[in-house]
């Protein structure tokens, strides 16, 4: 959902062709969420291709995907053929707008075999330590994890902290916080929470919450915005 509607709120894309993976569910996930997403926003999808995993030549399936012309690419696949995919388009000439999820950059590989061709590739993530406005409880967060560690944050920190804070929250408004029903409940029923990612609400189970994306700039991941809900 956060892709697709960068790519209309964003990029402003009205067509869009889909590269993942069919045997990996996250990839497949993904790919589904965002062809939803984006075909509810009015965007159309005239061409979906396969990226299997361990594949190193893509050039057909970019063939195709450049005869189409369309405004953007979302790529729900993981670094090491993201990168390959990033040299052959460059190769092909193929220079639309790519957004992927947050496998797409998530191993210096990427970096290191893409080189200069993933320069200006997207990404979507749940938390960036470089985002320009930090909740209080980001700003707490970021300075007590450097103090620690001597290393920059990263988003599985800040999830797990924003995990542990709301079962915290949870457990603090039931009168017996042993009370596993109660504790349970009160989770459950976890709205505008104020995290160190954002703001949180829990819905059927499932987190509502903000994304920002990230853009490669320079060989490294640089904060480009927030997609919201």
């Amino acid at each position: 959902m956060v892709g697709a509607n960068l790519a209309s709120r964003d990029l402003k894309a009205k067509t869009a062709a889909i590269v993942f993976d069919s045997s990996n569910d996250y990839s497949v996930g993904s790919a589904k969420a965002f062809r939803t997403q984006f075909l509810k926003n009015g965007g159309t999808i005239p061409i979906e291709v396969q990226a299997p995993g361990g594949s190193k030549d893509f050039k057909a399936q970019l063939a195709s995907v450049k005869a189409k012309n369309v405004d953007m690419i979302y790529m729900p696949i993981y670094y090491t053929e993201g990168a390959l995919i990033a040299v052959q388009s460059k190769q092909l000439g193929l220079n639309k707008p790519v957004v992927g999820g947050d496998g797409l950059a998530a191993d210096q590989v990427f970096f290191d075999v893409g080189k200069d061709a993933v320069n200006g590739y997207m990404t979507t993530d749940y938390y960036s330590p470089n985002a320009k406005e930090q909740t209080p409880a980001g700003e707490t967060f970021i300075k007590a994890w450097e103090a620690k560690y001597q290393q920059p944050t990263h988003t599985w920190g800040a999830m797990a902290a924003d995990a542990y804070n709301v079962i915290v929250n949870a457990m603090n408004q039931c009168s017996d916080p042993h009370d596993r029903v109660c504790v349970n409940e009160k989770i459950r029923a976890t709205k505008d929470f104020q995290g160190v990612t954002g703001t949180l609400t829990l819905q059927n189970g499932d987190a509502i919450r903000s994304a920002v994306i990230n853009e490669v700039k320079d060989g490294k991941l640089a904060f480009r915005t927030v997609v919201n809900p």
